[in-house]
């Protein structure tokens, strides 16, 4: 899924509370296992990770996304003027996460979405 489509996506579900608007304290991570993403919809394979966490909603409802999609979420939930504290001060809006973590050891591990690495190219530095 492109960046364009995916943004769609996440402001569609934030608007219909299908995603939650307020942040994550805490997420962790590790490498996916078939579950589905929360933002795209799509299997976050073995070979990509994914992050999870348990939001501040009445519930305290888990959510769980691809890398990128986590990243997405977080700007675009400040972007629509929702919570402005959390993980957001971390990634910035669009920017790669390239450079931000070292080669994998292994190859073949692909960043979000099925689409290559983190920010949607090739497998290495993601």
């Amino acid at each position: 899924m492109n960046q364009d489509t995916l943004r769609a996506l996440v402001r569609q579900k934030l608007a219909d509370g299908r995603l939650p608007n307020n942040h994550i304290p805490r997420v962790w991570g590790g490498p996916g296992a078939g579950e589905t993403c929360d933002a795209c919809e799509e299997v976050v394979t073995k070979a990509q990770l994914i992050m999870e966490g348990i939001t501040l909603s009445v519930g305290r409802e888990s959510v769980q996304f691809h890398v990128m999609c986590f990243n997405v979420w977080d700007a675009e939930r400040q972007v629509a003027g929702h919570d402005p504290s959390g993980p957001a001060e971390f990634f910035s809006a669009g920017a790669s996460l390239r450079g931000l973590y070292p080669t994998p050891a292994r190859p073949g591990i692909v960043g979000a979405c099925g689409a290559g690495g983190a920010d949607g190219g090739s497998t290495s530095g993601s």
